[in-house]
């Protein structure tokens, strides 16, 4: 497990950055819901000796599709304290949009650490034999982009379609932007599917359009393509409802965890085409 040192700002900057990788968001042919949500950040488990006391923050997101493809916006912003006081608060802000077909995808980031800009990458990415990144910050640049790679909502239909089918693992190179090396091999586990009684979050009404749809526990296991299986580099688990909402998500750090909590959701419209 990545074990960041928890009073440097970069620390807080991976934080945000490991929220925003997985989107949260699954898309593709089965029938997704389009919406902002908004989360609510805090301290999972830390075990003793942790330089992380507490954490809080949010995480808003909207996910919407268009004729052309997927449109992901977020605004992560978390503090963690150790045991000297607050280590740091972190603004990252996210947009990407990938294709429809999954050939394509444009991903820009920024996070600023206590209000300064501490790192911005801006791109696009597109599948090949191999594929190519062009970069446009922090500096233009061109890499190659494995030929194995596919892109987060990509990734996000085989997760749920597999779900859908009663499958339980799924295993692919990702690549969800960021530096060309910010590429893994992915191993996806689908727990045993929670049938529509098993409950939904509580609290704001707008939570009661989850009532009367299944779930299913899923786990994300991110490993250095350039090292193989072995560790984990990072994990994060969540409920993913087969309308393609995200919630109870652990971010697993290995000293420490947190957990995001659903608060609210609005549905958006689908596209007319």
């Amino acid at each position: 497990m990545r074990r960041p040192a928890c009073r440097s700002g970069a620390a807080v900057a991976a934080l945000a950055f490991l929220l925003a990788a997985p989107s949260f968001v699954f898309a593709g042919p089965v029938a997704m819901a389009p919406h902002k949500a908004l989360y609510a950040l805090s301290l999972d488990e830390a075990n003793e000796g942790a330089s992380v006391g507490a954490v809080d923050g949010a995480i808003y997101l909207k996910w919407a599709e268009t004729c052309e493809g997927y449109v992901t916006d977020q605004r992560i912003l978390t503090r963690l304290w150790g045991g000297e006081g607050e280590v740091g608060t972190t603004d990252l802000t996210s947009n990407s949009f990938e294709a429809r077909d999954f050939s394509t995808l444009r991903f820009s980031m920024t996070t600023k650490t206590d209000d300064e800009i501490v790192d911005r990458v801006e791109g696009a990415a597109r599948k090949g034999s191999p594929g190519e990144i062009v970069y446009r910050a922090p500096r233009k640049a061109k890499g190659a982009l494995d030929a194995r790679a596919v892109f987060p909502n990509e990734l996000s239909y085989k997760v749920l379609d597999a779900a859908l089918a009663g499958e339980h693992w799924v295993d692919v190179v990702l690549f969800e932007g960021g530096e060309a090396d910010e590429i893994y091999h992915v191993v996806v586990f689908i727990g045993a599917k929670k049938d529509a009684a098993a409950g939904r979050p509580e609290g704001d009404p707008s939570l009661q359009v989850l009532d009367g749809i299944a779930s299913w526990p899923v786990t994300l296991s991110y490993y250095d393509l350039a090292v193989g299986e072995g560790v984990a580099r990072y994990e994060v688990r969540f409920r993913l409802y087969a309308n393609g909402v995200s919630d109870e998500v652990h971010l697993d750090y290995g000293d420490f965890s947190v957990f995001g909590r659903l608060q609210s959701i609005e549905l958006l419209a689908l596209p007319k085409c």
